[in-house]
């Protein structure tokens, strides 16, 4: 329709042609998820393409274009069937990405980048429940997969492995301790070796090399180090060196150094703090162990000692006459020893039997004399005690019973009225009517007669009280000979407080009882020897003492035992150590210091002993035991019991001489006057 500006108008059918324009195609999708199992063969289907084109009718071309980086592992034909083109694995990529392309006749075109999923698969290729992908050894051969890859083997096939050498030995032990028995395990040797299934064989290398000691250990087929010999740390090599070598498939491919270190055992037999390695007495009996090893006896066994002591002591002479002068010659000692050159030498000693040892000493030529001159009237028997020792101080004690003889020159005679005269022819007996101070003694009456002619023996029937006595028949045996005791000084010990206790052992009685057994204690620094007296089992021969001992002071001690025949020693031993009394306020009413001394009492300063000995500065050392009226009974070396009180010390009752002592103290000492003997000492 057509208008002019006069509103005339004219209307006419026009046909308009519409010319056609090729469209991209669009919407490039997949119809599913795109996604594939691992492991898959190639050309294994993943997913499809599809896109829209409103050209119709139209031809769809679909490719894979650059832009990705996987485009490598998929292939896609012309349809949009896309495929894998390698075999795909979880564990490298758990998805990828692809870029497709669309493309009509017209080459117009739409690009898409879409994500493939790979899925998982478990794979465990030697069942060991451990997934391949984290399983170091997947065909479980004992070789690891890097190092089946590194050597070149299969490592998904158990029969193709990678055999590897040794790296290194190590031993378990490398000590081993002194005089241990042969055979004892040192250690056990270890091969590492990243082949678990080798078969390896540990020897040593060059048994016999310079400077190796192989020859002193073994190794058995358990790899197992042991010794061959008994070792002496003082003696052996403390540090000594091994080689070994590691066979394969009898193959030597491996060997090493060790170094065995030995080891020190502390040996101390006689337990004096001082080695045996480095103490020249291993069994402190007294003699060197260099002295017992040429002797014969054992250095390690204190009772075996390179010494015997003197066995016997002699006195050529057993009787004095009186009124000789001073230093009068009694006899001449002599003694025998077992040990043919031993020298002797004679002493005076306290004990038992020694009352008079102080009326004689013992002077040049081993003769015994009087100290002075000696009286008959005053004391006709006189009891010493003496001994022999031989250069090794072992000794032989023995008692000895003195006679002095009468000398007629200074008897005077008296009739019994009282007027000095000799006896002559017309001497009478006193007549009956004399009569002694108490009225009841009488001299013989008148009738009585000596024998006189007529006087007979026994008649010839004379019979013995009993019918049945008879003389010794044919086998009766003379009595068999006696000899001196065997005694054994034995390691001291402790009682049940913990007090030193020295203890002995009569090993033989000599064939006669035994009379007296105890011990002989002496300071190691000097002083009087203490006798201490004990009782001896019955059964056993064993006896003992407690010991009182002063703080960190040493002492020897031995054994005695005496019988009719004679005194004998044990060897000589050593103690030291102390058990004071426990600080308490008092001891037998006498105040204790702090140091556990009493000072300053009626008795003097001293200090006592759990044992019941005390130590007196003036008396030495004495045993006391309380009388339980306020008094003491005290045992002293030289004196036996003396007997004292507050009313009475410094006297001191002997009950051995029934007479008094007297304590004089001096500028000079103490002194001791003895109203028995009449002497001070």
């Amino acid at each position: 329709k057509v208008t002019d500006d006069h509103n005339a108008t004219m209307e006419k059918m026009i046909s308009i042609s519409v010319s056609n324009q090729n469209e991209a195609p669009s919407d490039l999708n997949v119809t599913a998820p795109l996604q594939v199992l691992e492991n898959q063969p190639v050309g294994t289907l993943v997913g499809q393409f599809t896109a829209e084109d409103p050209d119709l009718p139209t031809t769809l071309t679909f490719t894979l274009v650059g832009g990705s980086n996987d485009n490598h592992f998929f292939s896609v034909d012309a349809n949009g069937t896309l495929r894998t083109a390698a075999s795909l694995d979880y564990e490298a990529n758990a998805t990828l990405t692809v870029r497709a392309k669309a493309r009509d006749q017209q080459n117009a075109w739409i690009k898409r980048d879409f994500t493939v999923v790979v899925l998982n698969v478990v794979e465990d290729f030697d069942g060991d429940g451990i997934e391949d992908a984290h399983d170091p050894d997947d065909d479980n051969d004992g070789y690891s997969d890097i190092a089946e890859i590194a050597y070149g083997s299969d490592p998904r096939d158990a029969n193709s492995v990678a055999d590897t050498l040794p790296t290194d030995l190590t031993l378990s032990g490398l000590t081993v301790m002194e005089n241990q028995p042969v055979g004892t395990v040192v250690g056990q040797f270890a091969v590492i070796d990243p082949d678990p299934k080798d078969i390896h064989t540990v020897r040593f290398n060059d048994l016999n090399a310079n400077g190796s000691h192989n020859h002193l250990f073994t190794i058995d087929a358990n790899h197992t180090l042991r010794t061959a010999v008994v070792f002496d740390f003082e003696n052996n090599v403390s540090a000594m060196s091994l080689r070994a070598k590691v066979k394969q498939n009898q193959t030597a491919v491996f060997w090493k150094f060790f170094t065995i270190n030995l080891v020190n055992q502390v040996e101390d037999v006689d337990g004096d703090g001082i080695e045996d390695a480095y103490d020249s007495d291993n069994d402190n009996d007294g003699y060197s162990d260099a002295e017992e090893s040429a002797y014969g006896s054992d250095p390690l066994d204190a009772n075996s000692v390179a010494n015997a002591p003197p066995d016997n002591l002699f006195l050529s002479n057993l009787s004095i006459l009186e009124n000789l002068p001073a230093g009068a010659v009694v006899g001449k000692l002599s003694g025998s020893d077992t040990d043919g050159n031993a020298s002797l030498s004679f002493a005076r000693t306290p004990g038992p039997g020694s009352r008079d040892n102080a009326l004689f000493f013992v002077g040049p030529q081993n003769n015994l004399r009087a100290l002075s001159s000696l009286d008959f009237e005053t004391n006709s028997t006189l009891r010493i005690r003496l001994r022999v020792s031989d250069d090794r101080n072992a000794s032989f004690t023995r008692a000895f019973v003195l006679s002095v003889l009468n000398d007629p020159a200074d008897d005077h005679y008296q009739t019994p009225d009282g007027q000095p005269a000799s006896p002559s022819d017309g001497y009478h007996p006193p007549d009956q009517g004399y009569q002694s101070p108490d009225d009841h003694f009488s001299s013989p009456s008148d009738d009585y007669q000596t024998p006189h002619d007529a006087f007979v023996p026994p008649v010839d029937d004379y019979q013995s009280p009993q019918e049945e006595y008879a003389t010794p028949t044919e086998e009766y045996e003379p009595p068999q000979p006696q000899y001196v005791p065997i005694v054994r000084t034995m390691q001291p010990g402790q009682d049940e407080n913990g007090v030193p206790l020295l203890r002995g052992k009569v090993l033989a009685d000599g064939g006669a009882e035994i009379t007296e057994a105890g011990f002989i204690l002496s300071p190691m620094e000097g002083g009087p020897d203490l006798h201490l007296q004990t009782e001896v089992s019955p059964d056993t021969g064993e006896f003992f003492s407690t010991l009182p001992l002063q703080p960190g002071q040493a002492y020897r001690f031995r054994a005695y035992a005496q019988n009719s025949v004679g005194e004998t020693l044990g060897v000589e031993r050593k103690i030291s150590g102390a058990v004071p009394v426990e600080q308490a306020a008092s001891w037998q009413g006498f105040a204790l210091g702090p140091n556990g001394w009493v000072e300053r009492s009626w008795m003097g300063s001293f200090r006592p002993y759990e044992s019941g000995w005390l130590f007196h500065l003036e008396l030495g050392w004495a045993f006391a035991h309380p009388d339980g009226s306020g008094g003491l009974w005290l045992w002293l070396p030289e004196d036996g019991w003396v007997w004292t009180q507050a009313q009475t010390f410094p006297f001191l009752y002997a009950h051995r001489s029934a007479d008094w002592l007297y304590l004089i103290r001096t500028e000079a000492g103490v002194r001791i006057y003895d109203y028995a003997r009449e002497s001070l000492r």
